[in-house]
C-alpha cells in the first residue's frame, strides 16, 4: 500500500491480511484519520488478488475502545450526521467486500469498535475480550439497527438500553462471537480459521457473504431464491470444477493452477 499509515498497520503474508488498529495510547479510539485509514486498507484489500482473507485486530489492550469523545463533543446535529455516516458506511463496505474478514478481538470493543466488531463475518475473542454499545450512557445510541438482526430484539434491548459491558463468555452465549480462546493463542486461533478459508473457492466465498448478508434483509422466500441463483453462478468456473476435482481425487483444491 502506497500511502503511509498513522493509526493502523496492514501486514499481507500468504495470503492474509492483518489490519492492525495501532493507537494504543488512546486504546485505539477512533478519530477521523484513523477512520480514513481504515476504510482505505479495506479497499487495497479488496483489489489485491493475492489477498484472499483480511484479519482485524487491535495493538495493546483494545480492539477499539469508541469514538474518541473529544471529537464527538460539542457537535450539533448536523455535524454528527456528517460524522456518523461513518459507522454506516464501514460496516456497508465490510459486508460488501468480497473476501472474508476475521475479527480477532483482543480486548474492548465498545461502542464504535463494537459495530466494527460485529460488521466482520467470524469473530474469535480472547478471554479477556469485551464488548458494548454503551452511547446510551452518554446521551445517544448505537446498534439498534443491525443487533436484532443478529441476537432478537429483546437481546438487542439489552445491550442498547441497558449500555453494559458484556464478557467474551456472555457474547458467545449470545451468538455474537463464535470462538473464545486464550489471548496468547488468539492470533493463532484467527490465522487457523483465514487458512482454513485460503482452502475454500474465492468465488464461492464471495457468493456465501451476498447470501447471507442479503438474507437479513429479505423474506426467506427471496434469500432462498437468491442463493439459487447465487450458487448457479458458482458452477462451471475453475474453481468449482478444481474443488469437485480435488474432492473426488481425495486432495486439497489448487486455485493457483
Amino acid at each position: 500500500m502506497k500511502r503511509e499509515l498513522s493509526y493502523i498497520k496492514l501486514q499481507c503474508d500468504q495470503g492474509i491480511a492483518n489490519l492492525l488498529f495501532n493507537r494504543p495510547e488512546k486504546l485505539n479510539a477512533l478519530n477521523f484519520d484513523m477512520q480514513n485509514e481504515i476504510m482505505d486498507a479495506l479497499q487495497y484489500a479488496e483489489r489485491d488478488p493475492e489477498i484472499r482473507v483480511i484479519i482485524m485486530s487491535g495493538i495493546g489492550r483494545a480492539f477499539i475502545a469508541g469514538a474518541d469523545i473529544s471529537v464527538m463533543a460539542g457537535q450539533s446535529s448536523f455535524q454528527y450526521r456528517e460524522y456518523g455516516k461513518w459507522y454506516h458506511e464501514i460496516r456497508q463496505q465490510m459486508l460488501g467486500l468480497s473476501k472474508p474478514i476475521i475479527g480477532a478481538v483482543n480486548g474492548y470493543a465498545y461502542g464504535g469498535g463494537a459495530v466494527v466488531a460485529f460488521a466482520t463475518d467470524l469473530i474469535v475473542a480472547s478471554e479477556n475480550a469485551k464488548f458494548g454499545q454503551q452511547e446510551i450512557n452518554v446521551g445517544h445510541i448505537k446498534g439498534a439497527s443491525y443487533l436484532p438482526r443478529t441476537i432478537g430484539r429483546f437481546r438487542a434491548a439489552e445491550i442498547v438500553m441497558l449500555g453494559e459491558i458484556i464478557t467474551a463468555q456472555d457474547a458467545y452465549s449470545m451468538g455474537l462471537v463464535n470462538w473464545v480462546v486464550p489471548g496468547e493463542i488468539l492470533m493463532e486461533k484467527a490465522n487457523e480459521i483465514a487458512k482454513k478459508l485460503i482452502g475454500k473457492s474465492p468465488k464461492a466465498l464471495m457468493m456465501a457473504k451476498q447470501v447471507l448478508r442479503i438474507q437479513n434483509d429479505s423474506p426467506e422466500s427471496v434469500a432462498d431464491l437468491y442463493e439459487l441463483e447465487a450458487n448457479s453462478l458458482c458452477f462451471g468456473t475453475p474453481e468449482q470444477i478444481e474443488s469437485m476435482h480435488a474432492f473426488v481425487e481425495k486432495r486439497k483444491p489448487n486455485f493457483n493452477k
